[in-house]
């Protein structure tokens, strides 16, 4: 009775958080990653953040490579003319360069 008049949950239910999901194809999302990219690459010479830590902006870079890859398959995209070209006036790679090594070599 007492831990009843306290509010007690007998049901073990808590309540649920749900992670909201960043929509970065958004205009107002994308508007801003792109002036990110633009920084990063002001700083560091080009347009490639490091994979750790996963921070936004390579989610984002990630986002557009994913997108790009689904355009030049024929796939449905959220990557419109204008972006790509704003992605390519910053050096924006759309495909990953990385030289691929043995087991041996790592």
């Amino acid at each position: 009775q007492l831990l009843r008049s306290i509010g007690f949950n007998f049901q073990n239910e808590r309540p649920r958080k749900r992670a909201r999901k960043l929509d970065l194809m958004s205009e107002e999302v994308w508007q801003e990653m792109y002036e990110e990219i633009k920084k990063f690459k002001a700083a560091n010479g080009h347009c490639v953040p490091p994979v750790q830590p996963m921070t936004k902006l390579r989610q984002w870079v990630d986002k557009q490579r994913a997108e790009y890859r689904k355009l030049r398959a024929g796939e449905p995209s959220h990557l419109s003319a204008q972006r790509i070209q704003n992605l390519n006036d910053v050096g924006f790679q759309f495909e990953r360069k990385f030289k691929s090594r043995t087991w041996d070599e790592r």
